[in-house]
């Protein structure tokens, strides 16, 4: 919190837990940051990439009105969450894999100076929302007075393109709420009681649209 944290050609291990990086600094020069099945939360602070790797291995990072630098480096988001809210990425001129993962960009900016993003089986998602709640009651959402505006993209995957239009999200095992307030995690996999997002580590399944999610974060049926 507030700090500074320095990771020099080393190795960082997250497995199966939780790091916060609350209005500090991380420094991953030549290094390796693995996230997997944990949680990283980057909330007003700064995560530097230089000349390294991160891998989000089926894990959760939240970047929070944080900004995350890509300086040469490599990001992997393999079958994991990667959530840009209201916070820059920045990707100079380094490497973004989403491999079978979801990217959120929800009100954010992710910037691509040189670099390279590869969508991989994944699906990526830039979401403006208008101040609206999003609920679940069951296994169907409910949009009270609102609705998601997808702005200036579209969903493309290996094979062909994806939209989505119309169609409602179906979860097995689990939900997602929006209730725009802030994030609160407790334990894992992550559950945020009463906050923007609950996760519980269940795939997606799609009805209504092209894409069906059983049994994998990503697969066509």
């Amino acid at each position: 919190m507030q700090g500074v944290l320095y990771n020099r050609q080393g190795v960082i291990c997250n497995i199966q837990g939780v790091m916060y990086n609350i209005q500090g600094v991380i420094y991953n020069i030549q290094g390796v940051i693995y996230n997997k099945q944990g949680v990283l939360y980057n909330k007003h602070g700064v995560i530097n990439n230089i000349h390294g790797v991160i891998n989000n291995i089926e894990g959760v990072i939240y970047n929070i009105q944080g900004g995350m630098y890509n300086i040469q480096g490599v990001i992997n988001n393999i079958q994991g969450v990667l959530y840009n809210i209201q916070g820059v990425i920045y990707n100079i001129p380094g490497v973004l894999s989403n491999i079978q993962g979801v990217l959120y960009n929800m009100q954010g900016v992710l910037y691509n100076r040189q670099g390279v993003i590869c969508n991989i089986q994944g699906v990526m998602y830039n979401i403006q929302h208008t101040g609206c709640h999003i609920r679940h009651t069951g296994r169907h959402i409910q949009h009270t007075g609102c609705h998601r505006q997808r702005i200036g993209c579209h969903i493309q995957r290996i094979g062909g393109h994806i939209q989505r239009i119309g169609c409602h999200i179906e979860r097995i095992g689990c939900h997602i709420q929006h209730t725009g307030c802030p994030i609160q995690q407790t334990g894992f996999p992550v559950q945020h009681t009463g906050c923007h997002i609950q996760h519980t580590g269940c795939p997606i399944q799609q009805t209504g649209c092209p894409v069906c999610c059983i049994g994998h974060p990503v697969c066509c049926i």
